[in-house]
């Protein structure tokens, strides 16, 4: 809107230009960038403390339960935002390859099983180069709040097929708007 009544007024501003030999047209912006900060509760460390090698099954998926994060997402001006998660460790998720049928367990806000590497993360490899596990992440979609009120899904991540969450206030317009 702001753009459009510039316009307007230096169209408008111009048409007076033409009155005289010359004029000189100065135009002056500043640009900032709304860059906001994420931040993760316990510095992004999900602990589930020491986990013997005795605890863990030789034949099924040992799953050690759920944890939870906060992710803080901080603008200094109404702004649309989004994130996305990347795995940093894709060649080591076992419910891939030939462990494709190792599930994460209560994956997903209403509670199902996810597996392969669209859905799920590698946490790494053994000395001897075998993968140790998976896990995933979802946010829970009656917890996600913006400037300080409930915000509702668009679609959530299994539907879309691609990842991607995207979320919006109950009016359907994205969150800051």
């Amino acid at each position: 809107m702001k753009k459009s009544v510039l316009v307007v007024a230096l169209a408008l501003a111009s048409a007076s230009a033409f009155a005289g030999d010359t004029a000189v047209l100065k135009v002056k912006a500043s640009l900032s960038s709304n860059s906001c900060t994420p931040e993760l509760s316990n510095n992004g460390i999900v602990d589930f403390g020491a986990v013997q090698v005795g605890d863990l099954s030789q034949t099924e998926s040992t799953q050690l339960g759920e944890k939870g994060l906060t992710l803080t997402i901080t603008c200094p001006t109404p702004t649309k935002v989004g994130w996305s998660i990347a795995d940093n460790r894709t060649d080591s998720n076992a419910s891939t390859g030939s462990n494709s049928n190792l599930k994460v367990m209560n994956a997903t806000d209403n509670g199902a099983a996810l597996r392969g590497s669209a859905s799920t993360f590698g946490l790494g490899k053994t000395h001897d180069g075998k993968n140790i596990g998976a896990y995933s992440i979802y946010a829970s979609t009656g917890e996600v709040t913006a400037n300080g009120g409930n915000v509702e899904p668009i679609r959530t991540a299994l539907a879309a097929g691609n990842g991607v969450t995207r979320w919006a206030e109950s009016h359907g317009r994205h969150a800051g708007e």
